[in-house]
Protein backbone atom coordinates (compact mmCIF):
# COMPACT_ATOMS: atom_id res chain seq x y z
CA UNK A 1 0.00 0.00 0.00
CA UNK A 2 2.49 2.27 0.86
CA UNK A 3 4.89 1.86 -2.28
CA UNK A 4 1.30 2.55 -4.38
CA UNK A 5 0.78 5.83 -2.42
CA UNK A 6 4.35 6.90 -3.28
CA UNK A 7 4.00 6.09 -7.19
CA UNK A 8 0.82 7.31 -7.08
CA UNK A 9 1.74 10.49 -5.36
CA UNK A 10 5.48 11.41 -5.83
CA UNK A 11 4.70 13.89 -8.52
CA UNK A 12 1.26 15.44 -7.03
CA UNK A 13 3.12 15.67 -3.53
CA UNK A 14 2.36 15.12 0.03
CA UNK A 15 0.80 16.95 2.81
CA UNK A 16 2.80 16.55 6.34
CA UNK A 17 -0.02 17.11 9.41
CA UNK A 18 1.21 19.09 12.29
CA UNK A 19 2.64 16.72 14.63
CA UNK A 20 5.02 15.34 12.01
CA UNK A 21 5.81 18.97 10.42
CA UNK A 22 7.15 19.62 14.03
CA UNK A 23 9.22 16.52 14.43
CA UNK A 24 11.16 17.42 11.04
CA UNK A 25 11.70 20.89 11.93
CA UNK A 26 13.05 20.19 15.35
CA UNK A 27 15.20 17.07 14.21
CA UNK A 28 16.61 19.62 11.76
CA UNK A 29 17.21 21.94 14.36
CA UNK A 30 18.81 19.70 16.73
CA UNK A 31 18.47 15.91 16.58
CA UNK A 32 18.67 15.53 20.26
CA UNK A 33 16.13 18.18 21.24
CA UNK A 34 13.44 15.55 19.79
CA UNK A 35 14.10 14.02 22.77
CA UNK A 36 13.61 16.65 25.54
CA UNK A 37 11.02 18.92 23.84
CA UNK A 38 7.78 18.03 24.80
CA UNK A 39 6.33 18.45 21.66
CA UNK A 40 8.43 15.68 19.90
CA UNK A 41 9.21 13.56 23.15
CA UNK A 42 6.99 10.84 21.75
CA UNK A 43 9.46 10.55 18.76
CA UNK A 44 12.77 8.84 18.49
CA UNK A 45 16.05 9.81 16.22
CA UNK A 46 15.15 7.13 14.27
CA UNK A 47 11.51 8.39 13.98
CA UNK A 48 12.83 11.45 12.48
CA UNK A 49 15.20 9.42 9.92
CA UNK A 50 12.54 7.63 9.00
CA UNK A 51 10.14 10.43 8.12
CA UNK A 52 13.18 12.37 5.90
CA UNK A 53 14.22 9.32 3.92
CA UNK A 54 10.25 8.70 3.66
CA UNK A 55 9.55 12.37 2.55
CA UNK A 56 12.55 12.08 0.32
CA UNK A 57 10.56 9.75 -2.20
CA UNK A 58 7.97 13.22 -2.56
CA UNK A 59 8.55 15.76 -5.50
CA UNK A 60 6.42 18.45 -3.49
CA UNK A 61 5.60 18.75 -0.09
CA UNK A 62 2.38 20.70 1.41
CA UNK A 63 1.83 22.61 4.72
CA UNK A 64 -1.33 24.85 5.59
CA UNK A 65 -1.84 28.17 6.74
CA UNK A 66 -3.68 26.16 9.70
CA UNK A 67 -0.93 23.78 10.31
CA UNK A 68 2.10 26.68 10.55
CA UNK A 69 -0.30 28.40 12.93
CA UNK A 70 -0.65 25.36 14.97
CA UNK A 71 3.32 24.45 14.92
CA UNK A 72 4.54 28.13 15.77
CA UNK A 73 1.92 28.21 18.62
CA UNK A 74 3.18 24.27 19.84
CA UNK A 75 7.00 25.56 19.41
CA UNK A 76 7.05 28.82 21.05
CA UNK A 77 8.26 27.42 24.15
CA UNK A 78 11.41 25.50 22.22
CA UNK A 79 14.52 26.03 24.33
CA UNK A 80 17.21 28.14 21.75
CA UNK A 81 17.88 31.73 22.81
CA UNK A 82 16.69 33.78 21.60
CA UNK A 83 13.15 32.53 19.74
CA UNK A 84 13.45 33.55 16.59
CA UNK A 85 16.19 31.32 15.62
CA UNK A 86 13.85 28.39 15.39
CA UNK A 87 11.26 30.61 13.66
CA UNK A 88 14.14 31.61 11.23
CA UNK A 89 14.57 27.80 11.47
CA UNK A 90 10.59 27.28 10.18
CA UNK A 91 11.11 29.94 7.66
CA UNK A 92 14.07 27.87 5.82
CA UNK A 93 12.61 24.86 5.94
CA UNK A 94 9.15 25.46 4.62
CA UNK A 95 11.32 28.23 1.86
CA UNK A 96 11.14 24.77 -0.05
CA UNK A 97 7.46 23.44 0.63
CA UNK A 98 4.41 24.58 -0.75
CA UNK A 99 1.89 26.65 1.18
CA UNK A 100 -2.08 25.31 0.41
CA UNK A 101 -5.01 27.82 1.14
CA UNK A 102 -8.48 26.81 1.57
CA UNK A 103 -10.97 29.37 2.53
CA UNK A 104 -12.17 28.66 6.77
CA UNK A 105 -15.50 30.25 5.47
CA UNK A 106 -15.48 27.01 3.08
CA UNK A 107 -14.34 24.67 5.45
CA UNK A 108 -17.01 25.78 8.16
CA UNK A 109 -19.97 24.33 6.21
CA UNK A 110 -18.41 20.57 5.89
CA UNK A 111 -19.48 17.49 8.61
CA UNK A 112 -15.51 17.36 8.79
CA UNK A 113 -15.05 20.75 10.34
CA UNK A 114 -17.82 19.87 13.23
CA UNK A 115 -16.01 15.94 13.96
CA UNK A 116 -12.38 17.35 13.77
CA UNK A 117 -12.17 21.53 13.82
CA UNK A 118 -10.33 23.52 11.10
CA UNK A 119 -6.81 22.09 10.32
CA UNK A 120 -7.89 18.72 10.08
CA UNK A 121 -10.85 19.53 8.65
CA UNK A 122 -8.82 21.43 6.02
CA UNK A 123 -6.39 18.14 5.60
CA UNK A 124 -9.47 16.06 4.61
CA UNK A 125 -10.49 18.82 2.32
CA UNK A 126 -7.26 18.58 0.16
CA UNK A 127 -7.17 14.68 0.68
CA UNK A 128 -8.75 14.81 -3.10
CA UNK A 129 -4.98 16.58 -3.86
CA UNK A 130 -2.61 14.76 -1.99
CA UNK A 131 -1.12 12.14 0.10
CA UNK A 132 -2.03 13.24 3.77
CA UNK A 133 0.65 11.73 6.52
CA UNK A 134 -0.60 12.18 9.75
CA UNK A 135 0.28 10.19 13.34
CA UNK A 136 -3.33 11.05 14.18
CA UNK A 137 -4.99 8.30 14.39
CA UNK A 138 -8.90 9.82 14.15
CA UNK A 139 -8.24 11.45 11.29
CA UNK A 140 -5.85 8.71 9.53
CA UNK A 141 -8.76 6.15 10.31
CA UNK A 142 -11.58 8.39 8.89
CA UNK A 143 -9.76 9.55 5.85
CA UNK A 144 -8.82 5.50 5.35
CA UNK A 145 -12.32 4.55 5.88
CA UNK A 146 -13.41 7.29 3.30
CA UNK A 147 -11.24 5.61 0.54
CA UNK A 148 -9.00 8.71 1.01
CA UNK A 149 -5.32 8.85 0.41
CA UNK A 150 -3.41 8.80 4.02
CA UNK A 151 -0.96 6.67 5.44
CA UNK A 152 -0.38 6.69 9.34
CA UNK A 153 3.17 7.34 10.45
CA UNK A 154 3.04 3.79 12.27
CA UNK A 155 3.19 2.36 9.15
CA UNK A 156 6.21 3.89 8.13
CA UNK A 157 7.86 2.99 10.91
CA UNK A 158 7.12 -0.15 10.16
CA UNK A 159 7.55 0.05 6.24
CA UNK A 160 11.94 0.78 7.34
CA UNK A 161 12.14 -1.75 10.03
CA UNK A 162 10.79 -4.72 8.18
CA UNK A 163 12.68 -3.39 4.63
Amino acid sequence: MINTFITKFKERGILIDTNLLILLLVGSYDEDKILSFKRTQNYTIEDYEYLKVFLARFENHFYTPNILTEITNLTDSINTEPQYLFFQHIQRVLSVFKEDIVSSDEIMQLKSFLKFGLTDAVNCQLSDKYLILTDDLRLYSYLANQGLPAINFNHIRNFYLFK
